[in-house]
């Protein structure tokens, strides 16, 4: 099969992958605002340095470029994998992916001008290895798979939303890449709700994503100059300077301004998580992602009092405490959940064979 040009990969991601016996797998995570890479030991079950880069697909006009970026972006990541040792990969994306590897949308990646794509397909052919091609999330709950004993959702608040339920040894998702994507589920029936990447009004991850949050909070400093003025965030100088770090850091520190903006997006989720509860009964919720984890503590407080005043049908308010928690605190979940999830599949195959 052809191969493309290769690029020179950063000496530490390659560092001690030849020379040591094991399959290497190159693992990589495609998220909104950054993409991760690694490769992962078969025989030590150990992933290795973690490069990462700024997604090429979200910079630029929404006119479809941005998934040819992206594309090629990660078509030159396993291509410079394979150069220091990996034969199999498996990818993490963010967005819906079918069972057989189609990529279906991928707003937060590159907008809402995204071709249904066979990315696994596609990486197959252009790097000369076996590649599978999972949905973040699919691939983040594998990671905790083993270590929880009950049914579990893992939710992340990050660039966008999304979520998977592990029921048993399954994530409840159809093969044509249905489920696990509250994001999307609306929450705001305005007509003038915020507007979500994937072009709707009043989804989730537009109220209440680390993008989201931002977006609103420029919204409300300019709407409330005078409750901005007496904000942390006004050393900003301007609404449209807010970053999501400043809003952190002012939220950590209580300022009520940024609280309440954060609040907002947290009543909302706490919506969705009570709407799982009681649905389907799952009482575990693990939140990764970049936006809730770097809020740490402070998310879980300000979730867990939402999460009461919407009540949970039947649990107490002790139990309601147990309802939520944070991740592992770093950002290498799907990493980690691709390279398990890989071993789960191909135990027993020889190096290379991948197919499921």
């Amino acid at each position: 099969m052809g191969r493309t040009c290769r690029r020179r990969w950063p000496d530490e991601l390659g560092r001690g992958v030849k020379g040591k016996r094991g399959h290497f797998i190159a693992v990589l995570d495609v998220g909104g605002t950054t993409l991760r890479s690694a490769t992962f030991n078969s025989a030590t079950g150990v992933l290795g340095a973690v490069h990462r880069t700024p997604t090429a697909g979200t910079t630029g006009a929404d006119d479809g470029t941005g998934q040819r970026r992206v594309v090629q972006q990660i078509v030159d990541t396993v291509a410079a994998l394979v150069d220091v040792g990996a034969d199999t990969a498996v990818v993490a994306f963010a967005g819906p992916v079918t069972a057989g590897g189609v990529v279906l949308a991928a707003p937060t990646v590159a907008g809402k001008r995204w071709n249904p794509m066979d990315l696994q397909a596609h990486l197959t052919q252009q790097s000369g290895i076996a590649v599978t091609v999972l949905n973040e999330l699919t691939a983040a709950a594998w990671r905790y798979r083993q270590t929880e004993q009950r049914p579990f959702c893992v939710i992340t608040v990050s660039s966008g939303i999304g979520n998977k339920v592990v029921w048993g040894d399954q994530v409840l998702l159809d093969p044509a890449g249905h489920g696990g994507e509250i994001g999307h589920w609306q929450v705001d029936r305005n007509p003038e709700a915020p507007l979500c990447e994937c072009g709707g009004r009043g989804h989730l991850s537009a109220i209440a994503s680390g993008r989201g949050t931002q977006a609103r909070a420029r919204t409300e400093a300019m709407r409330n100059p005078e409750g901005f003025a007496h904000s942390s965030l006004a050393t900003t100088n301007n609404p449209d300077n807010i970053t999501t770090h400043d809003l952190v850091r002012a939220a950590r520190t209580g300022d009520e301004f940024a609280t309440q903006i954060v609040q907002g997006g947290i009543t909302a989720l706490a919506a969705a998580i009570t709407m799982m509860f009681t649905a389907i009964g799952v009482r575990r919720f693990l939140l990764i992602g970049g936006f809730a984890q770097a809020l740490g503590p402070r998310y879980l407080e300000l979730l867990r009092q939402s999460l009461k005043d919407a009540g949970c049908f039947g649990l107490s308010e002790r139990e309601i405490d147990t309802l939520v928690e944070l991740g592992a605190p770093d950002d290498d979940h799907s990493l980690i959940g691709a390279g398990l999830w890989a071993l789960d599949h191909f135990s027993g195959r020889p190096n290379g064979d991948v197919t499921p």
